[in-house]
């Protein structure tokens, strides 16, 4: 019980632990006025692509490196994303045998939302 005690008084004066509680927060916050508005469903997982993203496309191999996780993982959000019409998969000019994703045209509209809403 003592140990319980100084990981919530430690939690409790913690300013990292407070900004993550509010990272959180802020994301779900703007994920769920976006849903309201655009009636998209994104989840919390797939916004950990989105600083990664560009407009001329990247591939998934680059995405996995980025974010931390395996190629299957991001080939799952990609695939659930490009379901929800906000990403679009073209083929890479360099290697035409490899595909790149970028934001569709309704996923540009939606970044825009998005980031105005989290004014």
């Amino acid at each position: 019980m003592e140990y319980r005690k100084k990981l919530e008084a430690e939690k409790a004066s913690s300013t990292g632990q407070l900004l993550m509680q509010c990272a959180r927060l802020w994301n779900e916050y703007g994920l769920m006025r976006m849903e309201k508005k655009t009636g998209i469903s994104v989840r919390i997982a797939h916004t950990q692509l989105f600083p990664h993203l560009t407009l001329e496309g990247v591939r998934p191999t680059y995405l996995a490196t980025r974010v931390g996780i395996s190629k299957q993982a991001v080939g799952k959000l990609l695939k659930d994303m490009e379901e929800a019409g906000i990403v679009e998969q073209i083929p890479d000019p360099q290697d035409r045998r490899a595909l790149l994703y970028r934001w569709s045209a309704q996923g540009r509209e939606g970044l825009l939302l998005g980031l105005s809403l989290l004014k």
